[in-house]
């Protein structure tokens, strides 16, 4: 939008673009002071000048947005915050998944002291279907305690590092799946390397095996010049004998 034909309006809009007061503006810009609340609102309705005031107050923040990406200071905050949230996502994660394991599953135990160790893992036994006892029952022996069927619950899988999410595979999404969330952890690093190299602290690493010393390309040269001499001697010595 070009600038405002009216001169009033004009400056108007610039003042009111950089925080200035309506009616403060309205004053400034040359109006008489009388009424002047009032008909500083009727020009901040007028369609042209709300849109000047509009496209003065994106012009003021992209200004002050370049002037910002240019401080060295403001964009290692920027990585800094980015970093602090990043960090705050991972351990928040890992609360939340503190206590996920992978599937438990079942298998026996042929004595007590078995039973006992698995136990103290966490297992638990399967409660066993009730007997009925034998007509006979007062002559037969008791049922055997073992073997018994131990459920484990399954072991941590990692998720309570923060590192891992969560996601669903299979036709129907059943199946539970964790992965390791290399898209943030990368990003995370891609971050820090920047921040260091804003601060001067990254060099990169060079190699330097393909670089020839000093001694060797002064061997070089003093051998090129050689060759040059000696091709001269041989034409000067050839011309000689043709004459």
């Amino acid at each position: 939008m070009a600038v405002l034909s009216n001169s009033k309006h004009e400056r108007f809009a610039q003042l009111v673009a950089k925080g200035v007061s309506a009616t403060d503006a309205y004053v400034s810009a040359g109006y008489s002071k009388g009424n002047a609340r009032a008909n500083a609102h009727r020009l901040s309705a007028n369609d042209g000048i709300l849109e000047r005031i509009k496209e003065l107050k994106t012009a003021v923040a992209e200004k002050v947005i370049s002037a910002e990406i240019r401080r060295r200071n403001w964009r290692v905050q920027v990585l800094q915050n980015r970093v602090d949230r990043m960090l705050a996502l991972s351990d928040a994660r890992a609360i939340m998944f503190a206590m996920q394991r992978d599937e438990g599953y079942e298998f026996r135990v042929d004595t007590m002291a078995e039973e006992h160790a698995a136990i103290l893992e966490g297992c638990r036994a399967l409660p066993t279907a009730p007997v009925e006892p034998p007509a006979d029952w007062k002559d037969a022996p008791p049922p055997p305690e073992y073997p018994k069927t131990m459920v484990h619950p399954g072991y941590p899988n990692g998720g309570a590092t923060g590192l891992l999410v969560k996601d669903y595979r299979g036709k129907n999404a059943e199946q539970v799946v964790w992965k390791f969330n290399g898209a943030l952890e990368g990003r995370l690093a891609e971050d820090l390397k920047q921040a260091a190299i804003e601060e001067g602290q990254w060099t990169e690493k060079r190699d330097f095996s393909g670089i020839v010393g000093i001694g060797i390309v002064k061997a070089r040269l003093d051998a090129g010049r050689q060759r040059v001499a000696d091709r001269k001697v041989a034409r000067d010595a050839a011309a000689k004998a043709k004459a």
